[in-house]
């Protein structure tokens, strides 16, 4: 089938999550809360719902315990690349 759902909306705050891309980082399976955010963001409320809010959550809580990843990284290089 090439059927493709369209959303459309108004939403300044729902547009916001297809604008940016979302990157998932391995990493993230190994830290103790990762399961338990998964398991709370994924409610019954059907698959499109289910998948905005898990990427709200994970995104809340990449900043909180996680940081920029990648920021550190450039700046590790950056660091390493001064010597």
């Amino acid at each position: 089938m090439d059927h493709h759902p369209i959303l459309i909306s108004l939403d300044e705050k729902v547009m916001s999550l297809f604008l940016n891309p979302f990157r998932f980082e391995c990493a993230w399976m190994a830290h103790p809360s990762y399961l338990l955010l998964l398991q709370n963001s994924w409610q019954n409320d059907g698959p499109f719902m289910n998948n905005i809010q898990l990427k709200n959550n994970l995104v809340v809580w990449r900043m909180k315990v996680f940081g920029s990843i990648r920021g550190k990284k450039n700046n590790l290089i950056g660091r390493m690349e001064a010597f």
